[in-house]
């Protein structure tokens, strides 16, 4: 596609969504063929948790840890891809 060699850095967003996984590989596709550093992020959406799981710090620390190892799992696959700037 015409102009994405100008794109310096590419950002996108991952969660476990048909949407966002089709989003992620064409994002990686493109910074593995234009040399883009690659931006992976992810949300921890506390107004989905109840309020007894927003309240307790053992909880959100274990969705955070989890949120983590995927963003880790993220990074290898675009590692794996030939991104070299994530």
């Amino acid at each position: 596609m015409e102009g994405f060699d100008e794109f310096k850095n590419i950002l996108v967003g991952v969660d476990e969504s048909e949407g966002a996984q089709k989003a992620f590989q064409y994002a990686v596709k493109q910074a593995s063929k234009t040399g883009a550093a690659l931006l992976i992020a992810s949300i921890l959406e506390i107004e989905e948790l109840n309020v007894y799981e927003a309240l307790d710090p053992e909880y959100l620390s274990q969705k955070q840890s989890q949120l983590l190892l995927n963003l880790k799992k993220y990074k290898q696959y675009a590692e794996n891809s030939g991104v070299k700037n994530i």
